[in-house]
């Protein structure tokens, strides 16, 4: 493996480089015998191997290594290194737990390559690292992982196959050999690095911090810095390294000491932090937002401005934010509002075929572009109107489609990440929950004017979102205050403190103690007098004598450290810890203040801190949920059930029930086991009354608590929202119908009057005319005339008695004052007055209860039909079944079309066929339906057999 070299070093300096890497290195690391007779005996640790087992390095060396190892893992261990053999460049890994010595075990990756000494002794170098536990052990053979103990047996190659960025400089800072490692970590070749030095490669703002680290060693020799700093490549991006730094002695004890420096990359976890800390902020912004876009959620112009605004707030690298809602075509979007760098002109209407957001729409899922120059779902016409190099769209969806789509772009390619576009998602929901919001308000407006009768309860329908509203705020409200006091709480709370040497023998031990440290460790202030501080730690803390020494030597005049104390019961507790300097009268470092903050309420909170936004996040999903399909109150019903299981993981069932009248609730949705030993209930809401529950259960007792029983007063708020807008929407659903009936009505009747009153009127007209001429007409040509007037007043009578008959059965006025009648007789009575006296009644003469009146409109009207459609009735039968007597009125026309048969007894229906040549209202059979009834009875159409059609009236037959 090639590395950079300026000037060979010496075979001691080499040994003792080598051996200061190996005693130095953050890394655990031992050398292990291989031989035979001492086969798994440890030769040789260094520090980080000994805090890895919990063992001193003595307890150690010269034991089998399987002293660290469970029992359970003795024999496979040995076996291991048996099979392995002497022969060097073998190699291993293995994942195995590790024993300490207080009993606890810590898994490590343990990887191992075997060599020889200079005296041809076999020996097993490890590299030892920590990892999280549940990993099943394991062994890879051939895994070359080279030797980083290289001084201890003899071998070179430890520097250069380190996995460590590994460096040693001269005395003057200049780089005398590094790694490949280090070489990679830099982005340069290990050759252009020699004779640079650490500032020409740093990050400017880190230049002072490493020339700081640097004098500390030069002032302690001894001592080991370690640091994190940012290192620049040649092609300007950034790296992060975690630094150790030490120094070592060169051949010539006279000669200038070197510095050796071990460098590990930890750049992805520093990507990893910002982005977690950046991802946090936009959530916060985001549920900002969300509250702010719900309270002007009533005014739907105000929403639109508020999000095209805000969301540049939660996604900084965006220029453009617009709210593009789809046109009356739904092919086509237009920008409805917008903020920052806008250059697309307001009458500009974006076709959904070839852009983004049309895209979105059409996929129903957010699209991210991060070069819309490139992207092929973005048409060149499209983004030369719109601009923009990358665009994020989130679509608008609704529980009756979707509404458009939220649009953020940036003038830069590649300027957002999935965790823009999940927060784009969250905002583009709640604007849809704002839209839908104020286009309700909007219908319940409009149907206002249409309507009178809707005032009331479309007042109750906005008093009760205003007082939801309201609600909303005061909640909001009451956590703000609750926060505050809570925050004042904690900064006026006690604080524990000691004062400790700096200086001497005493250095780090307690000249004085407060009462507070005595509650908070249980130790008195005499007896704390005298103890140092590392007595009162509950874990080895070798950082501590470096720390302290820098603030004896002015290095350092304040700290701030967090760890875990042991308390005088032998319990623990977790604390922060603030260091200052206090100068003596010398003027040097004489002690120090230490204050100490019990920081266990603190680590409490955020695991509350952490489980309650887990909660409102779920909270606020299934809440989305709920809303999202309030237009289906089943399908309401069966999402509150299901998300009311999944917000609680302890419960096994979820019910809703229903309030049903005076018998109590019924079943309404339900999930899961409902029975259970524990229960949470809420109440729903609507209009002042309690209209059901939703109830959430579980098998084991006391599983809740109260932030559960928030939690599901809450949801159980936004479950009374959403089933009040369910009822709402079906309410104004059947009036819309009721109405575009009595507007079709209306019209139908307005065309028919205007066309059935006009033949008479104009006839009537004709005759008036004739009036002038009166004296010249004999007394024939006189009858005529009135005659005619007559016939046609009749006309008109009949066709203003037919509506009022159609208004009243229509208002549900029709009354029958039934008494017993003859059939035959009613019969032959309708026939004269229809003039086919002609044709016989026949059947049995049964006695029917109906009113005399309304029997002889039906017969007459079945008859005349049967005249101006069939020709004529051929036949007026009667039948008796039980106590029900029926009147057949047949005929031998044309019949009835088929396509007609199921509109034959509607208001205004006429068929096709006969609207233009015979005359009538189309009321005729509907108030003979409607008559039919009012009595008792019915009327229905039967086909003839020998071709025609037969209309049978079906009355009650008199005991």
């Amino acid at each position: 493996m090639s590395v950079g070299l300026r000037g060979r070093l010496g075979e001691r300096a080499r040994a003792r480089l080598l051996a200061a890497a190996f005693d130095r290195s953050p890394v655990a690391r031992a050398v292990l015998s291989l031989d035979p007779k001492t086969l798994g005996v440890i030769v040789d640790l260094n520090q980080a191997f000994a805090d890895l087992v919990g063992r001193p390095a003595e307890a150690l060396v010269g034991h089998v290594g399987t002293v660290v190892f469970p029992a359970a893992d003795e024999a496979a261990w040995l076996a291991t290194l048996g099979e392995l053999g002497p022969d060097p460049g073998r190699s291993i890994s293995v994942r195995r737990p590790l024993q300490r010595a207080d009993g606890a075990q810590v898994w490590a990756a343990i990887r191992g390559t075997a060599t020889r000494d200079t005296d041809g002794a076999a020996y097993l170098l490890i590299d030892a690292a920590g990892i999280e536990p549940g990993i099943e052990p394991g062994i890879e053979p051939g895994i070359d992982l080279g030797a980083a103990a290289e001084g201890r047996v003899g071998s070179e190659q430890a520097f250069e196959d380190s996995p460590l960025g590994m460096v040693v400089a001269g005395g003057d800072g200049r780089f005398l050999r590094v790694n490949a490692a280090f070489a990679r970590l830099l982005g340069r070749p290990a050759e252009a690095l020699i004779g640079s030095t650490y500032a020409s490669i740093t990050h400017p703002d880190d230049v002072a911090d490493s020339d700081e680290r640097q004098r500390r060693v030069r002032a302690d020799p001894g001592s080991v810095q370690s640091f994190e700093k940012r290192f620049v490549r040649p092609d300007g991006s950034v790296v992060w390294a975690s630094l150790s730094l030490t120094t070592i002695a060169g051949d010539d004890p006279g000669r200038q000491r070197r510095r050796l420096v071990q460098a590990e990359d930890i750049t992805a976890r520093k990507v990893a932090e910002a982005k977690a800390e950046r991802a946090l902020r936009q959530l916060e912004m985001t549920i900002a937002v969300q509250r702010d876009v719900t309270v002007a959620a009533a005014d739907r112009d105000a929403a639109l401005r508020l999000i095209a605004r805000r969301v540049l707030d939660v996604l900084p690298a965006a220029d453009v934010s617009t709210v593009q809602l789809l046109d009356p075509s739904r092919q086509a979007l237009r920008v409805a509002a917008g903020t920052g760098m806008l250059d697309i002109p307001p009458h500009l209407r974006i076709p959904l075929d070839g852009s983004l957001p049309g895209h979105a729409i059409r996929t129903r899922s957010t699209v991210r572009s991060d070069d819309t120059r490139t992207d092929p779902r973005a048409s060149p016409a499209v983004r030369a109107a719109a601009g923009g190099r990358s665009v994020l769209a989130a679509p608008l969806l609704g529980p009756d489609g979707t509404l458009g789509a939220l649009v953020v772009s940036s003038r830069e390619p590649g300027a957002f990440d999935d965790a823009d576009a999940q927060q784009l998602t969250l905002l583009a929901d709640a604007l849809t929950g704002a839209l839908r919001h104020a286009d309700a308000a909007d219908r319940q407006r409009q149907l206002l004017t249409q309507a009178e009768r809707t005032n009331e309860a479309l007042g109750s329908a906005n008093a009760a979102l205003e007082k939801e509203r309201a609600a909303a705020v005061a909640a909001v409200d009451r956590l703000e205050r609750s926060e505050r006091r809570f925050a004042e709480l904690f900064e006026h709370s006690p604080v524990a403190m000691v004062v400790v040497w700096l200086r001497g023998a005493e250095r780090g031990r307690i000249s004085m103690a407060n009462p507070a440290f005595e509650a908070l460790l249980g130790y008195s202030p005499v007896r704390a007098r005298g103890m140092h501080v590392t007595d009162f730690l509950a874990d080895a803390a070798p950082h501590i004598e470096p720390a302290m020494r820098a603030l004896a030597d002015g290095s350092d005049v304040r700290t701030i450290r967090s760890s875990v104390l042991r308390c005088h019961d032998g319990s623990t507790v977790p604390a922060a810890s603030h260091t200052s300097v206090i100068v003596g009268d010398d003027g040097q470092p004489e002690s120090a203040v230490v204050q100490i903050l019990d920081v266990t309420a603190q680590h409490a909170a955020a695991a509350t801190a952490e489980r309650e936004h887990r909660r409102l996040r779920d909270t606020l999903r299934a809440q989305r949920d709920v809303i999202a399909g309030a237009g289906d109150r089943e399908e309401t019903l069966r999402l509150v059930a299901d998300h009311a299981i999944g917000l609680f993981p302890t419960a096994d069932g979820a019910l809703v029930e229903l309030v049903d009248g005076p018998a109590g609730l019924r079943h309404a949705a339900a999930a899961g086991v409902v029975d259970g030993d524990a229960a949470l209930v809420a109440p729903l809401h609507a209009a002042g009354r309690t209209i059901g529950t939703v109830q959430v259960t579980a098998g084991a007792a006391g599983v809740f608590d109260e932030a559960d029983e928030q939690q599901l007063a809450l949801f159980a708020d936004a479950v009374s929202a959403a089933l009040r807008h369910a009822d709402d929407a079906a309410e104004l659903a059947s009036r819309n119908r009721d109405l575009e009936a009595a507007n079709r009505l209306k019209r139908d009747l307005i065309g028919m009057l205007g066309h059935e009153i006009g033949n008479p009127l104009a006839a009537i007209f004709g005759y008036t005319e004739l009036f002038e001429d009166w004296a010249h007409l004999d007394e024939q040509r006189r009858a005529k005339i009135m005659s005619g007037i007559e016939r046609q007043a009749h006309r008109l009578d009949e066709i203003v008695q037919e509506v009022l008959l159609m208004v009243r059965a229509d208002a549900g006025t029709l009354r029958a004052e039934r008494v017993a009648l003859p059939v035959c007789e009613q019969i032959r009575t309708a026939l004269s007055a229809a003039g086919a006296e002609q044709l016989p009644c026949t059947g049995p003469d049964a006695v029917v209860l109906a009113s005399p009146q309304h029997l002889q409109h039906i017969l007459t009207n079945l008859i005349s039909n049967a005249a101006k459609y069939g020709g004529g009735a051929t036949a007026v039968r009667t039948e008796v079944a039980g106590d029900r007597v029926r009147i057949r009125v047949e005929d031998r026309g044309p019949g009835v079309p088929e396509e007609f048969r199921a509109q034959l007894f509607q208001r205004l229906a006429r068929a096709d066929r006969d609207a233009g040549k015979v005359r009538g209202t189309g009321l005729g059979l509907y108030i003979v339906q409607s008559l039919a009834q009012a009595n008792h009875g019915d009327v229905r159409h039967e086909p003839n057999p020998e071709g025609g059609a037969v209309f049978v009236v079906e009355l009650e037959a008199a005991r």
